[in-house]
């Protein structure tokens, strides 16, 4: 059997290119056997001149540590020479280690569901929400208060999407071409990783970020210290209850996938309602992922669990249209990109 070459070479670090980024990681972890060990490495500092174990492979059973050594050497993580310290692809394993360890800890979280529901992830989202523990995972009513226990507990989800933003955002963000907006609003926009690539990318934008308590408490954190942070503000809202803040224009960024199309609309609404006539409000979202037939590399592997988990919820863009246009909103372009699976972006105009 052919090994699965690398694609990519060692110079990989944020914020460079986000879709070599997210295909090295889904090359990495293609496989589940893999990916465990590479977790099992992280464990046991396998990938780092700085070993934290370094019995922890020599206590592995004879076959386990063939195994080991021979998947590792296959990934470019590992030479038989220096072991734990040398290999090709450990560079860019070391540049991306935050965004590998967030992805592993993510699909190791939710791999019992696809065991135990897998046919719930082919319906239409209901009973899958009330049974999986990937929805227990993304509680966000605990971060409806912004006190000790609710950061705590909204923290390891934040991390997450923040780790898939920083890759994300600056591709994304010159793709809205707002150099003329003087004020946004990033509703729903997490701890404002994608504020602060807007911000990185247009000099004289100004960002209000629109989020449950607990997320700006601890995305008030993450931007400390920033040089864009000065042009970036936390209001503590709700969608469903609160109005959105005034401005020129509303992005929604992999946030309404999360809501049903009645709510969806009414979110969409009260962005219209905040912005004056000519604002303009952007939509991004994935797309549901298209696997292609054809050799084994380019089929679904396990990185794209983490996808394909929300399966029941994504919509095409053309779904979002229509909502603009029963909000009153116009539609002025529909661009589609890929980073680690497909995307679009709307852009709509208040008339």
């Amino acid at each position: 059997m052919m090994e699965r070459s690398a694609p990519l070479s060692d110079d990989l670090s944020r914020p460079g290119d986000g879709r070599a980024a997210f295909e090295f990681l889904d090359d990495l972890l293609h496989s589940e056997i893999d990916a465990r060990l590479i977790a099992l490495g992280i464990r046991y500092g396998w990938f780092g001149p700085q070993q934290a174990e370094p019995r922890a492979f020599e206590q592995l059973s004879p076959n386990a540590r063939r195994l080991a050594a021979t998947r590792l050497a296959a990934l470019g993580l590992w030479t038989a020479e220096r072991p734990g310290v040398a290999g090709p692809r450990l560079p860019a394993f070391a540049a991306l280690r935050e965004l590998i360890e967030a992805r592993l800890w993510f699909l190791l979280e939710i791999a019992p569901d696809f065991s135990s529901f897998f046919e719930l992830f082919l319906g239409d989202g209901g009973p899958l929400v009330q049974r999986a523990k990937l929805f227990r995972l993304f509680d966000y009513s605990a971060a409806l208060q912004d006190d000790v226990d609710a950061q705590h507990r909204t923290s390891r989800w934040l991390r997450y999407t923040t780790l898939l933003t920083e890759f994300e955002g600056p591709d994304i963000a010159p793709r809205l071409g707002i150099e003329g907006v003087a004020r946004l609003v990033d509703a729903g926009g997490n701890s404002g990783a994608f504020g602060l690539a807007l911000l990185q990318h247009y000099p004289a934008l100004s960002v209000e970020v629109f989020d449950l308590p607990a997320v700006c408490a601890l995305g008030r954190k993450y931007v400390e210290g920033k040089p864009e942070s000065r042009r970036m503000m936390f209001t503590a809202g709700d969608l469903r209850a609160s109005r959105i803040p005034a401005a020129d224009a509303v992005c929604f960024k992999s946030v309404l996938h999360d809501w049903p199309p009645d709510m969806a609309l009414m979110f969409i609404t009260k962005a219209a309602d905040s912005m004056p006539s000519g604002g303009r409000l952007f939509i991004v979202e994935r797309e549901a992922p298209d696997f292609p037939p054809g050799p084994s590399q380019e089929k679904p592997g396990f990185s794209q669990l983490a996808n394909f988990a929300f399966l029941p919820f994504y919509r095409a863009a053309e779904a979002y249209v229509l909502l603009l246009e029963e909000a009153g909103l116009r539609t002025r372009r529909v661009e589609r990109f890929a980073l680690d699976g497909p995307f679009f972006l709307i852009e709509a105009e208040k008339t």
